[in-house]
């Protein structure tokens, strides 16, 4: 099987990976002022560096249905703080994370499904 470019190396690296990635969404979502989010986000990525890696299925979880976090969208009409000028950028680099994050985590789980 070859690698994608993406791919990494090794699980210790997606899992590292992935807790980046988490400590900056939940910076976003925070200082957007974000109510449904930022909170869970936090309480996964302490599982996860806690070595409890069934948490990242519950990542993966978010990701579908409705008011999932893919439905996210950060701008005032939601309520958010985020200034018109920034709304582009600020989702653009949003959507970014959650796509690698999805990217991370559906990489991890098929590792971890791979020991069993």
């Amino acid at each position: 099987m070859t690698r994608t470019k993406r791919e990494c190396k090794t699980l210790e690296a997606a899992v590292s990976e992935l807790c980046e990635r988490l400590r900056e969404v939940v910076a976003i979502l925070h200082a957007a002022e974000d109510a449904a989010w930022p909170d869970w986000f936090e309480k996964l990525l302490a599982r996860i560096e806690q070595g409890k890696l069934s948490a990242v299925g519950d990542l993966l979880g978010c990701y579908g249905g409705m008011s999932s976090f893919n439905d996210l969208v950060l701008t005032p009409v939601n309520g958010h703080r985020v200034e018109a000028d920034e709304e582009y950028t600020i989702n653009n680099r949003l959507d970014a994370l959650r796509r690698r994050m999805y990217d991370l985590a559906s990489e991890i789980e098929r590792r971890r499904k791979q020991k069993f």
